[in-house]
């Protein structure tokens, strides 16, 4: 059968446009991976827009990088060691399963984080804390409009990798225990900070309340 001017030119317009959807097809494809693991996220890279572009909490722990203790004043100090009061407050009532009190410690290092000025930081810290200020308070925020436990012990997995990492870089008043338990999070393992060497695991059920191990001492 002969085609005419007008059908050929239609017939090649849809099977470019076929052939167009077929790729984009394919690029979703390529682009669609596995969400990244908590235990890592919250990092900090220099030039870095990205929250997934992180440092893993791995190599924080096992180097010196990332330290901005000469770069604070003493007003940071004590508003970040408050934040840092209720998250271990925070740690102790998942340990414990108390959901009241889980949304009262976070409520509460909602406003200690907002108490932190980033003009009280000089140079890489500032760039730093704001990241890892916004980065929690979104954490947060979302843990107090979640209901169900297992998800808010979820969620506290970024918390606590960013406070980790705030920690080591900032400093503390006193000595905390990095905590790493390999059983929980899908069996990839996560992390939390302790005030004691007493393992009190904040994400599992009770079977996994002993589950931890110290992997490093921050002071």
């Amino acid at each position: 059968m002969k085609l005419n001017r007008y059908s050929f030119s239609v017939l090649v317009l849809l099977t470019s446009m076929l052939f167009c959807n077929s790729c984009q097809e394919q690029r979703n494809k390529e682009n669609v991976s596995d969400p990244p693991n908590p235990a890592n996220v919250a990092g900090y890279v220099t030039d870095s827009t990205s929250l997934y572009d992180q440092v893993a909490i791995e190599t924080i722990l096992q180097t010196d990088t990332m330290q901005f203790r000469d770069q604070t004043t003493e007003a940071f100090k004590e508003a970040f060691e408050q934040a840092l009061i209720n998250y271990l407050q925070l740690q102790e009532a998942l340990a414990q399963n108390d959901l009241a009190k889980a949304d009262q410690f976070a409520s509460e290092m909602l406003g200690s984080l907002r108490a932190t000025d980033v003009n009280d930081l000089q140079e890489e810290a500032k760039a730093f804390w704001a990241e890892k200020k916004l980065f929690l308070e979104e954490h947060l925020r979302m843990q107090r409009e979640m209901e169900d436990m297992q998800r808010i012990k979820e969620n506290f997995i970024y918390i606590s990798t960013a406070m980790i990492k705030a920690v080591n870089a900032f400093g503390s008043s006193s000595e905390l225990y990095v905590m790493y338990c390999p059983l929980v999070n899908e069996r990839r393992g996560a992390y939390w900070l302790s005030k004691t060497n007493e393992v009190r695991n904040p994400y599992g059920a009770d079977a996994f309340l002993e589950c931890g191990e110290v992997k490093k001492i921050l002071r």
